[in-house]
């Protein structure tokens, strides 16, 4: 008896692309998220994973990931809409009852289902607590909350591919790694062409109607202008509310002493930039404080001073060393 070969199934282009580009942006958001939070005196254990974490240019890789994904999630609804592809991530009642009625491969499908919904709401929960964070408008529960979706995210990850395993093995894993066309969606209902099958059936009795004009958009296409649009404005945005630390020079007859004092005159003509920082240890348990930043060099040595409210009392800060 010969045996039914196993049909390989694909995955489109579209989708292929835009779900590697999501994994990479997660890998990196996550990777700097967590050794970003590893300075929390409350993850310290955190440590554990020092040696798999990135170590440096974490904040200039954290950001371009964070605003990465919002671009990749708004590409990637406007890809299900257009390319007829909803169906796949459509939550319905009927999916809901799988998850708690169905047997095998039928409730880990619509498991799936679920977990791509808990992916967008920890999603728009990660943008909104990170941009709040981003402005200096969190506080410790919208810090917790972020980590939170951090956990949620390498949780999704896990239960995600698990599902994919139950559903079809290795051959339904591979599925992003085997490419296929697009099929083109079913037609849109249209009542003209249940008038016109009446009326070839002589049920109906009218003129041919004319067929109504439809503008056809390539669903990557359209995605990718959205994931475009969606990054510059986001970068449009934080360059709009950035402010810039200009270091103006000086000659070297004028650097200031590194005293702890900013009486010099140096410090008093140097334009200042102030920003409002979150979560520190002391500062009268708030942890909240605005830091006055101003620079200046002579061409050799660039001098920082910092200048912020601390309600705590400093019993040694002395000597000051320049290095």
């Amino acid at each position: 008896m010969t045996r039914s070969p196993v049909r390989i199934r694909r995955t489109d282009v579209g989708t292929i692309i835009l779900h590697w580009v999501l994994v990479i942006a997660l890998v990196v958001s996550v990777g700097t998220g967590l050794r970003i939070a590893m300075d929390s005196p409350d993850q310290a254990w955190l440590v554990a994973l020092d040696g798999i974490l990135p170590l440096y240019v974490v904040w200039t890789r954290h950001i371009p990931a964070a605003v990465t994904l919002v671009a990749v999630s708004l590409a990637y609804v406007l890809y299900m809409r257009y390319s007829g592809l909803m169906r796949r991530i459509q939550l319905d009642w009927t999916r809901l009852k799988l998850v708690v009625t169905g047997r095998g491969k039928v409730r880990w499908g619509a498991i799936n289902v679920v977990l791509y919904w808990v992916l967008f709401a920890t999603m728009i929960m990660e943008v909104v607590t990170g941009t709040l964070l981003w402005f200096g408008w969190g506080r410790d529960i919208i810090v917790r909350l972020h980590l939170l979706g951090t956990w949620m995210i390498l949780g999704y990850a896990a239960t995600h591919i698990m599902a994919h395993w139950v559903v079809g093995g290795a051959v339904q894993l591979l599925r992003v790694f085997r490419p296929s066309r697009l099929a083109p969606p079913p037609p849109p209902f249209d009542p003209l062409d249940m008038l016109q099958a009446l009326d070839t059936a002589g049920r109906v009795a009218r003129a041919p109607q004319p067929r109504r004009a439809v503008f056809l958009v390539n669903p990557f296409l359209a995605a990718a202008a959205a994931a475009v649009a969606g990054i510059t404005v986001s970068v449009e945005w934080n360059t709009a509310f950035e402010d810039t630390l200009y270091i103006h020079r000086i000659d070297k007859a004028n650097a200031p002493v590194l005293d702890g004092d900013m009486s010099d005159p140096t410090w008093r003509h140097a334009p200042t930039v102030k920003m409002f920082t979150t979560l520190g240890g002391n500062l009268d348990g708030t942890g909240d404080s605005t830091v006055e930043i101003r620079a200046v060099h002579d061409g050799e040595w660039a001098y920082f001073c910092f200048v912020w409210d601390d309600p705590t009392r400093s019993l040694k800060h002395l000597p000051l060393w320049r290095v």
